[in-house]
């Protein structure tokens, strides 16, 4: 028997770790390819599987904004990950148009098998018609007036035997005419929830594109207040997060009061009123931050208020819901006079005296406040009218209606701005 050397051996083990190294290797290398080169997944609105590939392409491009997102923040890394949401909207849209497309064509082959049904169950009933009124008419002939008019007995037993089959046949008839009124009720219920799906989609769809305007007007604003500059951008990060934090400690010092039922501290005098608490939208995340409209919305919810007391029908939910309003992936709200809030309204600054406040007030117009608390934060609110010597305000945690100078005092106020 031959036998190997163990010189030989050892070369052909060593070339199977090579192989297999290179197998791994190029695997890596393809998954990687795969990773990098989303655009390299083209997707054809004519192909069968046009859906498909689009999923194929989202995950991908989710894949490469994680990626993004989790390197260290640069200003060149948040144009990249705000571009990376751009493109991954633009596809969600795609996606949405696609399976409109797709329910819209289901919809138009219901019409038609709708429309073949009604006809068949048309001719159906127009033949039971006859069929019915024929035999009724038999059944009214007594056996001496059939005898009579047939002649014979053979032809009156015939007659008879075609009564008794016309029958069955109506029988059957009026099973067919049964089924396909089953199947009508059928078909015309999928219709409507087509129809209801459709409707569903397209409003899907609109919502994409406001988050898609929302994306790209953000991209413009970073582009704009950063000029490009690294240095500027790491300043404004900086800000951002030291105002996050600052809410945070008042929240902390207020105590943890839960989030409460809707309206469950009253709508104000005017209806105006709005909790940062409320269950409604204590949990939801502002913008494209982690942050919560509980743990950091006093800015959020009194903009809100702001906005209500102008007749708007706006809620912090809304107003939280909106990218375009706040700094790259943080909660920190942008200049609102920069804004166009809803109903086309914006913020103007005042100078936060005690006289300008008061003169706003007798106006009518509601100020958003800015408190400083020290080492306890700081903390929004909205101040609604004098009283006396004193401000009435709403509260964002506290609630509406209180006088200012029971929870705060004139000397904490920092900023001041109304809503038009």
């Amino acid at each position: 028997m031959f036998k190997r050397s163990p010189s030989r051996l050892l070369v052909v083990s060593k070339l199977m770790v090579i192989s297999i190294f290179v197998l791994l290797l190029f695997g890596a290398q393809t998954k990687f390819v795969e990773a990098e080169n989303c655009d390299d997944i083209v997707c054809n609105a004519n192909d069968a599987d046009y859906v498909s590939c689009l999923g194929k392409k989202k995950s991908c491009l989710e894949g490469k904004l994680s990626e993004t997102q989790a390197q260290k923040s640069s200003l060149s890394n948040a144009i990249a990950i705000i571009s990376g949401r751009i493109n991954l909207q633009q596809l969600k849209i795609y996606q949405t148009q696609a399976e409109i497309v797709k329910l819209e064509k289901e919809l138009e082959q219901l019409s038609e098998r709708i429309n073949g049904l009604d006809l068949s169950l048309d001719r159906l009933t127009g033949m039971l018609v006859e069929r019915i009124r024929a035999q009724y008419k038999e059944s009214r002939v007594s056996p001496f007036t059939a005898l009579a008019s047939a002649g014979s007995f053979s032809e009156m037993f015939a007659r008879e035997q075609y009564v008794n089959l016309a029958s069955q046949q109506t029988a059957t008839a009026m099973q067919r005419a049964e089924m396909q009124k089953m199947i009508y009720d059928q078909e015309k219920a999928l219709k409507e929830k087509k129809q209801a799906e459709i409707e569903a989609k397209r409003l899907q769809l609109q919502t994409e594109q406001n988050t898609l305007s929302q994306e790209r007007a953000q991209q413009q604003q970073l582009l704009a207040v950063t000029k490009n500059d690294e240095t500027k951008y790491q300043q404004l990060l900086k800000e951002a997060q030291a105002q996050i934090d600052s809410f945070k400690k008042f929240v902390q010092f207020a105590g943890d009061g839960g989030t409460i039922a809707a309206d469950s501290l009253g709508k104000g005098y005017d209806g105006s009123y709005f909790s940062q608490r409320d269950e409604r939208w204590a949990g939801n995340r502002i913008g494209n931050s982690s942050e919560s409209v509980y743990e950091v919305g006093c800015l959020v919810t009194s903009v809100a208020m702001g906005v209500k007391a102008k007749g708007v029908d706006t809620t912090p939910a809304e107003i939280a819901g909106n990218t375009s309003y706040f700094w790259l992936n943080t909660a920190y709200m942008l200049s609102r006079s920069t804004l166009s809030l809803p109903g086309g309204k914006r913020g103007y600054n005042i100078s936060p005296y005690s006289t300008n406040i008061s003169a706003e007030l007798e106006k009518g117009n509601a100020v958003v406040t800015g408190l400083k608390a020290g080492p306890y934060g700081t903390h929004f609110i909205v101040l609604k009218k004098t009283d006396g010597n004193n401000w009435i305000m709403y509260d964002p945690w506290y609630g509406p209606d209180i006088k200012m100078i029971d929870h705060y005092s004139i000397s904490q106020i920092y900023s001041a701005e109304i809503i038009l």
